[in-house]
């Protein structure tokens, strides 16, 4: 007489291997509170920025940290900076690039990103407009003209040239007025919107804060102009400082 088979219901070690086999699945699910939570990011840029310009044309660089505080994957696809002055857009500042970490002295192309819930991304980055292509064909030329004209005085010059050599000032004032033309960082209160375009419209995020240039500031950034009859800030760095550190607060 062969044993009396028992139903499968009754078997203890198929519903051990099941409830083995759930425990594992649901481990690889997360939980519901996290699938049912809406697409979501938020912003926190770090408590100061930095303001630069070349020739004129203004930069922004900012410690911003975005994290996905919903449950499903986002892609980022922009980053923007709009900058207002006494409540009228002065500038639209895209991010061009950022720092893979704090060390990094190079930078790496900004390109689109994935974050996935409860996840963040961090980095400091830069917001700039690159000079059209008619800029930048005008800026070189006033550069080659700078250049040419101080080196040509300096090959009349006997010896070794040490010190510093003053271009005519037809070639200077072009890139003075070029510069006044470009120029936004006046002292002044400034609002600063972060927009973030993500590939979910309903998680786009645009986010508000205020900073203040105060005339100190404005002067730093200004007295670069003062060397530009000697080419520097054009086609030679000086140690003149092109860069001020701004307190940044929430709107």
């Amino acid at each position: 007489m062969q044993p009396e088979e028992i139903p499968l219901y009754l078997n203890w070690s198929f519903w051990a291997v099941v409830v083995a086999a759930l425990a594992v699945l649901l481990s690889q699910i997360p939980p519901l509170h996290i699938i049912f939570r809406k697409a979501r990011i938020e912003i926190e840029p770090y408590s100061r920025l930095a303001l630069t310009h070349r020739v004129g044309n203004p930069n922004l660089q900012l410690h911003l940290i975005i994290s996905n505080i919903g449950g499903r994957r986002l892609r980022v696809k922009n980053i923007e900076a709009i900058v207002s002055r006494d409540g009228s857009q002065v500038a639209s500042l895209p991010v061009q690039n950022y720092y893979q970490t704090k060390s990094d002295t190079n930078t790496v192309l900004f390109t689109r990103f994935t974050i996935e819930p409860n996840e963040d991304w961090g980095h400091t980055v830069n917001f700039l407009n690159w000079f059209a292509r008619d800029e930048e064909r005008e800026y070189r030329e006033m550069e080659g003209r700078l250049k040419a004209d101080i080196n040509q005085k300096r090959s009349r010059m006997a010896g070794d040239v040490t010190e510093l050599i003053e271009a005519d000032p037809g070639n200077v004032s072009p890139l003075q007025a070029f510069f006044k033309d470009k120029f936004i960082w006046t002292a002044s209160e400034y609002e600063l919107v972060i927009k973030v375009t993500t590939d979910v419209e309903k998680a786009n995020l645009e986010q508000k804060f205020r900073f203040t240039i105060f005339e100190y500031y404005e002067t730093e950034l200004r007295k670069i102009t003062d060397e530009y009859k000697y080419g520097a800030g054009i086609y030679w760095e000086s140690n003149t400082p092109q860069t001020v550190f701004i307190d940044l607060k929430k709107a």
